[in-house]
């Protein structure tokens, strides 16, 4: 059974810190910007290819569906996974800015004590379950790009890669109605759509 996880002391502010004007000003412009290009998709294959009346709807259900996920985790959960890997993955461009030739060490998959003993308060600190697993720390190295060019704004980072994977959703279902042609509505709720896939 899923329940609220007791807050620790100061958590909720921590976590409350992480959403705020400045995210809702920038995740406006980054929409604006992703709804000009995706509109130009869709009118270049329309015509020759009707299935792309899903494009827009499909690509707005998923950053609408990665939102909710993030104010969930922020205003309920008061933090989790989502946010200890967007945390690390700041802890971890702030550390590019102080010291460069560290970053990059961190970023080819050097995860030992010497490279731990670069962050500080000044950069923060990735979560330290999420550094001794090079694996589970992977992800936390792929979002350094995300984060930089989210200027390190949590709900501008998730519609980045709300937009991102989108293109492999999207590629799916195109595949689906390619196999299955006269489903493509059908196929669009279910490849599109349905709570688990926008989530």
């Amino acid at each position: 059974r899923n329940q609220k996880p007791e807050a620790t002391p100061n958590s909720n502010k921590f976590y409350m810190g992480l959403i705020t004007i400045y995210d809702f000003f920038l995740v406006s412009v980054y929409i604006a910007v992703i709804f000009f290009f995706a509109t130009r998709v869709r009118d270049k294959h329309i015509s020759q290819n009707h299935i792309y009346k899903y494009y827009l709807p499909g690509l707005f259900a998923k950053i609408f569906g990665g939102i909710g996920v993030c104010l969930i985790y922020v205003y309920y959960y008061e933090g989790g996974d989502t946010t200890n890997y967007f945390e690390s993955s700041v802890a971890l461009v702030n550390l590019l800015f102080k010291n460069t030739a560290g970053f990059f060490s961190i970023l080819s998959g050097n995860l030992g004590g010497e490279n731990w003993s670069l962050f500080n308060q000044e950069t923060g600190c990735p979560a330290y379950y999420m550094w001794r697993d090079a694996k589970t720390f992977a992800l936390v190295r792929f979002l350094c790009p995300i984060v930089l060019l989210s200027f390190k704004s949590y709900l501008t980072a998730t519609v980045l890669l709300a937009a991102i994977s989108y293109l492999g959703v999207w590629k799916l279902y195109k595949l689906f109605c390619e196999l299955f042609p006269l489903l493509w509505n059908e196929m669009a709720l279910a490849t599109l759509f349905i709570p688990s896939v926008v989530f």
